[in-house]
């Protein structure tokens, strides 16, 4: 007996998948964070730049 049926290994794709997703989501999710941070930094040091040196 291997123990490990069709409809088993299915059900582990369908987990893996759905895992894949969230981490994909997550990613997209903490990239967009950073850009946005990282935009307003160099748009605040383009501001504060001094405009006479």
């Amino acid at each position: 007996m291997m123990g490990k049926s069709p409809a088993y290994r299915r059900d582990r794709a369908e987990i893996a998948q759905k895992m894949l997703q969230k981490c994909a989501l997550l990613s997209m999710w903490v990239i967009a964070i950073y850009e946005r941070l990282f935009i307003i930094e160099s748009r605040e040091m383009i501001m504060t730049k001094p405009k006479g040196a």
